[in-house]
């Protein structure tokens, strides 16, 4: 009996989620993918399509999508496709940054021995005031793209590096020497990867694990 019990709350709580979830749309619009509700009259960012120029390396959050407010970072629509808040480069910036190749993805790890080049981009975001949750960021990181040179694989990397700002009529997050805090508790939000990154430090580290590769 128990075990049906914990089965019933697990399935009412699964379609829960895909029930709110369907009533979100995507939508791209000034650089954002935003998923959004008319119903619930609420809206999320998802990716920033960032075009390589230095224009678009400030990033501005908006405040709302036509008149519905934008409250969080990341989010899911449809049956429950997860969104993630981050940068995404469009084909032209990954022709700016490495034309000789049009193998890109996510990297988790840039101590590999295959890795020839690694360049720092700067972006500097400001946080809206209608921003209340984050339900899946991951902004900044290892982007990377593949390439052949001499009968040899080889892969350069971008680290994409966040100065933060936020408006001081947020009431759930403030920014303090470029990084981002919750209110609530003075924490540090961890999803960004800020402007003060160690690269050499980072690199110096003894290697756990493997290297993971999500093509984007």
């Amino acid at each position: 009996m128990k075990h049906l019990v914990v089965f019933i709350l697990c399935v009412i709580i699964c379609l829960s989620f895909s029930g709110c979830s369907l009533l979100y749309d995507i939508d791209t619009v000034d650089n954002f993918d935003v998923g959004y509700s008319t119903s619930l009259n609420n809206a999320f960012l998802s990716s920033y399509i960032w075009d390589g120029t230095d224009e678009t390396t400030n990033i501005v959050v908006p405040e709302k999508y036509e008149d519905i407010p934008i409250t969080e970072f990341g989010g899911y629509y449809g049956r429950g496709v997860p969104c993630s808040f981050n940068i995404r480069p469009t084909e032209s910036a990954k022709e700016k940054l490495c034309d000789k190749s049009d193998e890109w993805f996510y990297i988790s790890d840039i101590r590999n021995d295959k890795i020839r080049n690694i360049r720092t981009i700067n972006f500097n975001v400001h946080i809206s005031k209608n921003i209340k949750k984050i339900e899946n960021m991951s902004l900044g990181g290892f982007i990377g793209c593949e390439y052949n040179e001499d009968g040899k694989e080889y892969y350069d990397v971008f680290v994409l590096v966040c100065t933060v700002t936020c408006d001081d009529k947020n009431r759930s997050f403030y920014a303090k020497n470029g990084k981002l805090y919750f209110s609530e508790n003075d924490t540090l939000v961890t999803d960004i990867l800020y402007y003060d990154f160690d690269i050499d430090g980072y690199l110096s580290e003894q290697k756990e694990g493997n290297t993971y590769f999500s093509a984007f």
